[in-house]
């Protein structure tokens, strides 16, 4: 037995041993939700019942996954895997207990990044770099026919992520990373194929960032997190067809770093960074009530599609990230 005066010894590996969730989605009527994790020792995909439960493994592959989303149907799970850490992530579908993985895109050299899927559940929309390492274009697979085109070829060098797409999908919102602290917002129309800045500030020829871009339907309005004309992140809104730009709000004294939107518009669910502290508040029917206190963190705020359920994943300086 060592005394008390004597120090125990770990190994560094014990230092690295740590256990965390990556991307998550909540199924459609927040009855369960997919996660990546490396509980495992390697990063995989897991359901587990949103009431609490044994997590059932999806993936067995020992790869990277950046993203993962049920459809709307609730059928099928889609997700974004990498090959040996390469970063060149491509596009996989399976359903949603399990079973076979399909592979929808196979281009080993280039990057697929934030799929969306249609409101039917019929198509999946993303961008790629097949055509420029540094450009990419909107793309659409259709489930249906098993076939892949092009929407239209991205005209911006940077991260281009399809943001949202109208139900009708007459529309979609496309958000580029120019620089860290230069974004440009794109709506287009697709059977057009053409493409309409409405980067807020663009008038006046303003530099943002705009992060977390949410549509709700019933407003036509376009949510976001942006510094427009500040130091620290507010929410902000654009309101269609005119996109006219507009603040939802603005946090004194501290950074918006995460945001929830439900798709009726009518709770909005976000995090605020005081001090190096994250703590959610929710906005629902007028009134603000803060959901977490003290030195825990909550981000990856998200409703469920049906707008019952609301989640984040939160961590504290004694725990590990865990999905509430």
């Amino acid at each position: 037995m060592k005394s008390k005066q004597e120090s125990v010894k770990y190994p560094v590996r014990r230092f690295f041993a740590t256990r965390s969730v990556g991307a998550y989605d909540l199924s459609p009527d927040g009855t369960e939700l997919a996660f990546v994790t490396n509980m495992t020792g390697a990063t995989e995909l897991f359901r587990v019942p949103a009431a609490g439960g044994w997590p059932v493994q999806l993936t067995f592959d020992q790869q990277n996954i950046s993203q993962a989303g049920y459809s709307p149907d609730g059928k099928w799970l889609a997700f974004l895997q990498d090959e040996g850490g390469d970063e060149n992530y491509q596009l996989f579908l399976l359903p949603r207990g399990g079973g076979q993985k399909d592979i929808l895109t196979l281009y080993p050299q280039s990057r697929h990044i934030a799929f969306q899927w249609s409101a039917n559940s019929r198509r999946l929309y993303y961008t790629a770099n097949r055509r420029n390492p540094r450009i990419f274009d909107v793309y659409r697979y259709d489930l249906t026919t098993g076939r892949e085109a092009l929407v239209i070829n991205g005209s911006e060098e940077g991260d281009g992520t399809v943001a949202a797409v109208t139900d009708n999908e007459k529309e979609l919102f496309l958000v580029v990373c120019v620089t860290n602290l230069r974004y440009k917002v794109y709506r287009i129309d697709i059977a057009r194929k053409k493409p309409e800045e409405i980067t807020p500030g663009r008038e006046t020829g303003a530099e943002c960032t705009v992060h977390a871009a949410q549509w709700v339907a019933s407003q036509r309005r376009l949510y976001f997190l942006t510094n427009l004309d500040s130091d620290v992140h507010g929410i902000g809104a654009l309101q269609m067809p005119q996109a006219r730009f507009a603040w939802h709000r603005q946090a004194p004294g501290a950074d918006i770093s995460d945001l929830a939107v439900s798709r009726d518009g009518r709770a909005i669910a976000w995090s605020e960074n005081r001090s190096g502290t994250l703590n959610a508040s929710l906005e629902q029917g007028g009134k603000v009530r803060r959901l977490s206190h003290g030195l825990s963190t909550a981000v990856s705020l998200q409703f469920s599609r049906n707008g019952k359920v609301l989640s984040s994943v939160r961590s504290s300086p004694t725990a590990p990230h865990d999905i509430f």
